[in-house]
């Protein structure tokens, strides 16, 4: 049996400001046995692949934007979600009632910026390029927020008060990820598997609330440090994606 090997990349794959030898070198060997591998991440595409290049990652597809962006293993996009420019505007709306960091807008490619303190912009980034994206329809929309406490109640907020539109928000450490309902890792992971008609196993592992859909849908490790959510929804817990690699390798 082969097996499709989905990874989180922050808090997962990249821990500590790297993605050791060791997880590198049983992703390389894993593949050697005919095994896919892949990264499945909240991060927007030109952010995840600076990473993939940085450290060498040998993946045969990535998926953005939590399920967002799919791309196959020669870059090409076959999937890309958006939401309306009348519900990215009214997230807005509801700045004012916390201390919101900074909040951006990304294409699946690229993340605007504007930096607030208290109900003052400070700084933005890319105005010009915000201002388009929030036009054309972003793929998703996003908050950092000061603690991850404040993420996961204004992700809560956020689905309370805009149930009836057509968007999910998760808390991702202490950021705020919302992109179109109905769209999340687990889907941009079974739109990868259907392109390439694999009738694999497909494995998953993550950390936080917005790897949740990948962990429930498919066979999944959590890992050990990760929120305290993902330990139902998870099959193992594992320290690396080496060890949940090698735990795989073992059940062949």
């Amino acid at each position: 049996m082969s097996y499709v090997f989905v990874s989180d990349y922050d808090g997962t794959l990249y821990i500590d400001e790297e993605v050791t030898e060791t997880v590198l070198e049983s992703i390389h060997d894993f593949k050697k046995q005919g095994n896919h591998f892949g990264i499945c991440t909240g991060r927007n595409i030109h952010s995840i692949q600076k990473e993939i290049d940085k450290f060498q990652i040998p993946v045969d597809f990535v998926i953005g934007n939590n399920g967002g962006v799919v791309l196959n293993g020669k870059g090409e996009e076959i999937f890309t979600s958006t939401i309306t420019t009348e519900i990215a505007e009214a997230m807005t709306e509801i700045l004012e009632e916390y201390d919101i960091i900074f909040y951006g807008v990304s294409d699946g490619y690229h993340l605007a910026r504007i930096y607030r303190e208290g109900e003052e912009v400070t700084r933005a980034e890319d105005p010009e390029e915000f201002k388009v994206i929030l036009k054309n329809g972003p793929c998703g929309f996003y908050m950092k927020m000061a603690e991850e406490k404040d993420a996961i109640h204004l992700a809560n907020r956020i689905n309370e008060l805009y149930a009836d539109y057509d968007i999910v928000a998760f808390a991702n450490d202490d950021y705020v990820d919302i992109g179109k309902k109905g769209v999340d890792k687990a889907t941009g992971i079974q739109t990868i598997v259907d392109y390439y008609k694999w009738n694999d196993e497909v494995v998953a592992i993550g950390d936080s609330y917005n790897d949740i859909p990948m962990l429930r849908e498919f066979y999944s490790f959590g890992m050990s440090h990760g929120v305290e959510a993902i330990r139902k929804h998870a099959n193992h817990l594992v320290d690396t994606v080496a060890d949940a690699i090698k735990h795989v390798n073992m059940q062949k």
